[in-house]
């Protein structure tokens, strides 16, 4: 049996549970028409501005790829409409980024807009020159945030982790030999998941796994806790914590861990865990 689909019959309510939440998430987060601005055309550099609004940011965080190609489209569509009226001549377009993020999660996923953006240019227009930048504020203090205690559903999805990680490490052990624990047992379970050859399991499990070690690696370094937070898009479980000037600091750690195993990103554990400390730390 493969790694993932070891994992599954794990995880099948919880899963479940998952794909509804999505669906939320997913209906509430309404993109408006991706406007791309010339700013100048006197310098040798003609400047671009694209200001990106906090549903747009959460198409980034919930379907980077897709959104990734609106943004190319829009901004090469923009770029042959002034390449035939002469307003490039040769010279290097900036397309400058003009977003807030509320979070973490946001900051990282505007990051990851940034360099897949460029990839995606350099890809596609090699004979294009075009440079990618991002005037980006953090805006931590959001009102509309309601934390509550933890529902019997999420508290079952902390729950089932145990049982997970014991299966993956029973799976490390057939597999490498080694009874494997701690970072080097996520950092395998994150290899394995990637590497897994049989397209019809899925992530869930590992998901799941990852996620609730993540939040709690969090929680041992950073002083939160696990809670049922709703904002402008739904409510989820995530690890949160109140500033002592009131603003509140949170990350849903399933999501963070999703985007990097959907695009197949081998990423190092303790990695991950000092990244996201230190950006939600930032700016206390």
């Amino acid at each position: 049996m493969r790694f993932m689909s070891m994992l599954r019959h794990l995880t099948k309510p919880i899963w479940i549970y998952f794909l509804l939440v999505e669906g939320l998430f997913s209906n509430m987060a309404q993109a408006q028409q991706l406007e791309i601005k010339r700013t100048n055309a006197d310098t040798e550099i003609v400047h671009y501005e694209i200001a990106l609004d906090e549903f747009d940011v959460a198409n980034i965080v919930a379907f980077e790829p897709s959104f990734r190609h609106s943004l190319y489209e829009a901004f090469s569509d923009i770029i042959d409409r002034d390449g035939r009226l002469g307003v490039l001549e040769g010279r290097t377009a900036k397309l400058n980024i003009l977003v807030t993020v509320r979070n973490a999660e946001e900051h990282i996923a505007v990051d990851e807009l940034l360099i897949g953006l460029g990839r995606t240019w350099a890809d596609r227009e090699a004979e294009d020159r075009a440079v990618f930048s991002t005037r980006l504020t953090r805006d931590y203090h959001v009102p509309e945030v309601v934390v509550e205690a933890l529902t019997e559903e999420q508290k079952r999805i902390l729950d089932v982790a145990e049982d997970l990680w014991r299966t993956i490490a029973d799976f490390a052990l057939s597999v490498d030999g080694e009874n494997l624990k701690g970072d080097a047992l996520v950092n395998f379970a994150v290899r394995a998941a990637v590497n897994d050859p049989d397209t019809s399991s899925d992530m869930q499990g590992t998901i799941i796994a990852v996620g609730v070690w993540l939040g709690d690696e969090l929680i041992a370094n950073g002083g939160y806790e696990w809670v049922n937070l709703t904002d402008l898009y739904g409510s989820c479980l995530c690890i949160h914590r109140l500033t002592s000037s009131g603003e509140h600091r949170y990350s849903d750690p399933f999501s963070v861990v999703r985007k990097r195993l959907e695009a197949g990103e081998v990423f190092e554990a303790r990695g991950l865990v000092n990244a996201l400390l230190a950006s939600m730390n930032s700016h206390e």
